[in-house]
């Protein structure tokens, strides 16, 4: 398996040159040429003259980030790569998001469309590598089996510069002379795709990006933020690429592995504590160009952080932090590919106020100052003082019920009963015959998508526990609610429910819906200036929790910038799906689906949330059932006081259960 590395660098420009993105390419190549074996690495730059009145960058012209140039390196990495090979790209540079071009039947449309600002011909002018000709390039390397990590450092929003620390926001000209790979040419708008591609709706993804399962792609900002570059360490560099150049090199010290979401909130993190832009990650979590990274999404860490000396959990009444909860404190390098918890947390925390998305911890053992450094942090839950449980009723015929109760006494929410007539129990375990256990349901009823489950070697209860331990966290966060003082967003948006006829759907009572429906969710930004963030929570009958507003890897969010007409944005943003019966429920000829709506002002991850299917913990999850998501084609809360030391949050939630009939 060989490693392939584009990495493109624009200081120098017509107007407005930066200073920083070439040091960016510097930092990423010494990396990868000490770190990475069998890397083949391409670099393209341009470098602004220490001459003013120079018109040419200082490199040789076949090293400028020409779109010739670019294209050239594209086409040798396609010829000379093989399936299975590693690509890593990184653009450093000015970009723009330019209105969609009619002739395509796709893009962001309520967004506007992407691209990448680069040296034109001959250093005459630029030029502009649009979104869907850089996603031809990249569906060319997928289609081939190349697994490809793009970091674009670079600015996304209508102010299509990346900013200066000292500069002001500035709308780039549009350039007249573009050369025909500039324009959406027929060979483009045909290898692109349609709207019926894996992701149709628009806002899951940027609509540039096709088939994602081949690629992951991190941007140094949302579509109404402005990417900065400043002075770190003595030089100017892009703040993502320093960050994520900067976290590389600790896991590379440490020799330790981490998440895909740890390393995004190591990067958030870092980012805000200079910035207010937001990276953001969109694509497949499978793998990663960097063996630092760990493929797959799955953490118990949260992100903590250091605000007025004080420290911050990026948690809160939303992901279901209560008052008292304990978490252990890790610095960002705590290894994560172990099973067990690692050994050297720093030290324990308590929640001592929560607020809608964030909590405020207090040192167990008092410390004189929150230490160097402590941004990128992450913590661990080790106790939860919320008094909501899930009970478990245990009828006659199950025995050892002590070794039950003993088993489940660590478990998050998890409360066994030996009083099988309790009204409270939200499950029931029944002895079945051959050693097998079924759970029912509150009614005492066989849950269809639950097959039987057998104890393990000497009768150990342990798998079972996982599962009951599952469904309990499962009805735990199903129930989180914020209190009605925290809905203070809802007069800043509109939210529609309707289906691909225009039936519109009330959001406050149970929907029925046939099998295979589509619905929109369409949600409207009411505000003049601030943009708002949605995430939607799928809760299926196979008991996961998935995210609809990212894809079938990521707890990502739809961010929706208030209606600007200048810079192409519609204030608005559509979630869609279709509704699906699993295969092993439509015996039984329907489900039920929960999905949870959530509303913030202020980018929020619920990454904590997320569960896989409980047939994945049971090792089977072929258990005769498709193997399509249902619900998506793409497949108690606290009652504490905000601190006043954190910005104002906002958040609503909204619950919505779905009824799915053959």
């Amino acid at each position: 398996m060989a490693r392939w590395a584009l990495l493109i660098g624009v200081d120098f420009y017509e107007t407005r040159s930066l200073q920083g993105c070439v040091n960016d390419v510097r930092i990423m190549k010494h990396y990868i040429e000490a770190n990475v074996t069998d890397a083949t690495i391409a670099t393209l730059t341009a470098s602004s003259p220490k001459l003013s009145n120079s018109q040419r960058p200082i490199e040789d012209p076949g090293e400028w980030p020409t779109l010739s140039n670019i294209l050239n390196c594209l086409e040798a990495i396609i010829s000379a790569s093989r399936p299975g090979d590693l690509v890593y790209i990184h653009y450093s540079g000015h970009g723009a998001r330019l209105k969609t071009p009619t002739c395509l039947d796709y893009g962001h449309k309520n967004t506007g469309d992407v691209a990448l600002i680069v040296l034109g011909e001959s250093a005459i002018g630029n030029a502009e590598f649009q979104g869907f000709a850089l996603a031809n390039y990249l569906k060319r390397m997928v289609t081939k089996g190349l697994l490809v990590t793009l970091v674009l450092d670079c600015c996304f929003s209508g102010h299509v510069y990346r900013q200066d620390e000292d500069q002001l926001n500035r709308s780039i000209r549009t350039l007249n002379d573009l050369s025909e790979l500039d324009q959406p040419s027929s060979s483009h708008t045909r290898s692109c795709g349609g709207a019926n591609d894996t992701f149709r709706d628009a806002q899951l993804l940027p609509r540039w990006l096709i088939d994602p399962e081949g690629y992951i792609i991190i941007t140094a900002c949302g579509p109404h933020e402005t990417a900065q570059e400043v002075v770190l360490s003595g030089r100017k560099h892009g703040i993502l690429s320093y960050h994520l150049h900067q976290a590389l090199t600790t896991l590379k010290r440490y020799r330790a592995q981490i998440t895909h979401q740890s390393l995004l909130n190591y990067l958030v993190t870092r980012v805000h504590s200079v910035s207010r832009q937001t990276p953001m990650r969109y694509g497949s979590l499978r793998f990663c160009f960097f063996e630092e990274i760990l493929p797959g999404l799955m953490t118990d860490f949260l992100s903590v952080s250091d605000i007025d000396n004080q420290i911050i959990l990026e948690a809160g009444m939303a992901h279901g932090v209560y008052l008292g909860d304990e978490y252990a404190i890790y610095p960002f390098s705590a290894p994560e590919d172990v099973t067990d918890p690692p050994a050297n947390s720093l030290f324990r925390a308590k929640v001592r106020s929560v607020n809608g998305l964030s909590s405020v911890l207090e040192a167990v053992s008092p410390i004189q100052r929150f230490p160097q450094g402590a941004d990128g942090w992450k913590a661990r839950s080790v106790i939860q003082c919320s008094p909501r449980r899930i009970y478990v009723g245990l009828m006659p015929g199950v025995t050892n019920q002590l070794e039950w109760i003993h088993a489940s006494s660590n478990r998050p929410f998890l409360q066994i009963s030996e009083l099988p007539t309790n009204p409270a129990c939200d499950f029931f375990v029944k002895a079945a015959s051959n050693g097998y256990y079924r759970v029912l349901d509150s009614a005492g009823q066989v849950i269809p998508s639950l097959p039987p489950i057998t104890v393990g070697a000497d009768n150990d209860v342990g798998s079972i526990i996982d599962v009951l331990a599952h469904l309990a966290k499962f009805k735990y966060i199903e129930g989180i609610e914020v209190p009605s003082t925290q809905g203070f967003l809802q007069p800043s948006f509109h939210l529609t429910l309707e289906d691909e006829t225009g039936l519109q759907y009330q959001l406050d009572r149970p929907l029925d819906i046939n099998d295979k429906q589509d619905l929109i969710l369409t949600v409207t930004n009411l505000n003049n200036d601030q943009p708002l963030y949605v995430t939607v929570l799928n809760f299926t009958p196979l008991w996961q929790i998935h995210c609809l507003t990212g894809d079938a890897s990521n707890a990502g969010f739809t961010v929706i910038p208030p209606r600007d007409v200048r810079n192409h944005c519609t204030g608005g943003a559509e979630v869609a799906w279709e509704m699906n019966i699993p295969e092993i429920l439509r015996a039984s000829g329907q489900c039920e689906d929960v999905i949870k709506i959530i509303v913030t002002n202020r980018a929020t991850s619920f990454h904590s949330l997320l569960l896989p299917k409980i047939t994945e913990l049971l090792g089977n999850d072929d258990h005769g059932q498709d193997q399509e998501e249902p619900a998506s084609s793409q497949r108690a809360g606290t009652t504490s006081l905000p601190d006043p030391a954190i910005m104002a949050e906002e958040v609503d939630i909204f619950t919505v259960k779905i009824r799915t009939h053959c």
